[in-house]
């Protein structure tokens, strides 16, 4: 759980950084755009005014080639060509700073679009390891709570299961039938019968007639969740008991090397629950 943790932090500060990224990119654009304006407009006037000079520079020098005082004439046009070459200067300064703003902004936009980019498949490939990370804490958690309760399920019930079973188990070892015995020899069933989902015996004890008319029951057993479907939520691993007050009939599914098999009882009442789970134990143990 400490690593969805961090993967979603890591998700949330690289949004944030995001975010960020923008609004001072955003206002850093804007700042330039602002300047490249007043360059603009000091151009525009610096043009303006020698437009202006030189036109007035000529009208001047048009009067004066009539005026007797030609040399404070000439005193004054020097000032006038002065003042023009100034703002031309003052001009071409200003047009080469016009120009390095418009590169400076043209490689700012650059910069922002690929930052923005980058960020953006970040935040992408965080999204996506956030979603993995949540699916694998939620599996993990998933199967840590079927152990538990099974453990806690299995503790409980062997603290239940009466001596003479134990004993009867340890004896019965690996023979299959001689386990499904000790729910027929010591709980009072008639038959017990152990079969897959096609309804194939693997292993029986007890009456064979009954046996051999459980068969189809424990095929049953094993396709409810299927059958039900829609209906009722059933998990694979589920038990089920029949009563009439005379008779009973009880099962459980249960997995064994990927394989889903069915335990079915058949007796007066349905066996003891605790006695029932030290026999799948067994039987598990038996067929790994």
């Amino acid at each position: 759980m400490q690593t969805l943790y961090v993967v979603v932090a890591s998700t949330s500060c690289l949004a944030l950084g995001y975010a960020t990224a923008a609004h001072f990119a955003s206002s850093a654009k804007m700042a330039l755009q602002a300047k490249l304006s007043d360059e603009t407009s000091a151009l525009k006037e610096a043009e303006k005014q020698i437009k202006a000079l030189k036109s007035g520079n000529g009208a001047k020098s048009s009067g004066k080639s009539k005026d007797k005082g030609k040399s404070k004439g000439k005193g004054k046009g020097n000032k006038t060509e002065k003042d023009t070459k100034k703002l031309e200067k003052q001009a071409a300064d200003a047009a080469r700073e016009l120009e390095r703003l418009k590169d400076a902004q043209m490689a700012s936009d650059k910069a922002h679009t690929d930052a923005l980019g980058k960020t953006k498949a970040q935040l992408a490939e965080a999204r996506a390891n956030t979603e993995t990370a949540v699916e694998e804490a939620k599996a993990e958690a998933t199967k840590a709570a079927e152990s538990a309760q099974a453990e806690t399920a299995s503790t409980d019930s062997t603290e239940d299961v009466p001596p003479e079973v134990i004993a009867a188990l340890g004896s019965a070892g690996a023979s299959l039938d001689a386990i499904l015995a000790t729910l027929v020899e010591h709980d009072g069933q008639q038959g017990a019968l152990l079969g897959d989902a096609n309804g194939i015996i693997i292993a029986k004890a007890g009456d064979k007639d009954t046996v051999e008319n459980t068969a189809a029951a424990s095929n049953t057993i094993v396709t409810l969740p299927q059958k039900l479907d829609g209906i009722l939520p059933l998990d694979k691993h589920f038990t089920y008991q029949l009563e009439d007050g005379e008779n009973a009939i009880a099962g459980r599914a249960f997995e064994s090397e990927g394989e889903l098999l069915a335990l079915t009882t058949v007796g007066k009442t349905a066996p003891n629950q605790a006695t029932l789970v030290a026999v799948i134990e067994s039987l598990s143990a038996a067929l790994s």
